[in-house]
């Protein structure tokens, strides 16, 4: 079996407000999340809150129009890799810590019920999306052009849908 490094956050906070630095000649953005853990009581039956994990996040990926919503409170769901960075510090002291390079990062919007779905990018007939969570002052880009609609994806579950008529007995 290959090894495999894979991360998913849904759900988590940014602790600070996306910041834009220059690697070479592209673009890093860097924010902060925390995780909020927590369990069942077996006996009680009550939520146990524990304290948060905090990752710092780094994405090469983050499209424009996204950019100006990774605000401090903002809701994400990032998909991406762990990366262990080592260092000393100025005392000679041995320093670590995990980031999340996020390969994809999504804003979550709640819902009229409270549920919270991942925030599309646009909307059918390129529309832009609406999402709830709106920094003051945050306008949509003008992109120069109407961004297509995707097709649906077939589902990836489950036996082909001739499934049937394919076994020979």
């Amino acid at each position: 079996m290959s090894n495999q490094n894979f991360v998913l956050l849904r759900g988590v906070n940014l602790t600070r407000d996306a910041e834009t630095i220059n690697a070479g000649n592209k673009p890093v953005v860097k924010f902060g999340v925390a995780v909020n853990n927590g369990y069942k009581d077996s006996n009680t039956g009550e939520w146990v809150k524990t304290d948060p994990d905090f990752f710092d996040v780094e994405s090469w990926n983050v499209k424009g129009d996204l950019f100006p919503l990774l605000v401090k409170g903002a809701r994400v769901a990032i998909v991406g890799e762990l990366k262990y960075q080592a260092w000393q510090d100025k005392d000679g002291g041995k320093r670590s810590r995990v980031v999340v390079r996020a390969l994809t990062v999504d804003v979550i919007q709640r819902t009229d019920t409270g549920h919270e779905q991942q925030a599309p990018a646009y909307q059918q007939a390129g529309q832009p999306a609406v999402p709830q969570f709106v920094p003051p002052g945050y306008q949509p880009p003008d992109l120069g052009y109407t961004p297509q609609a995707t097709p649906p994806m077939p589902p990836i579950y489950g036996p082909p849908a001739d499934a049937d008529n394919r076994i020979p007995f």
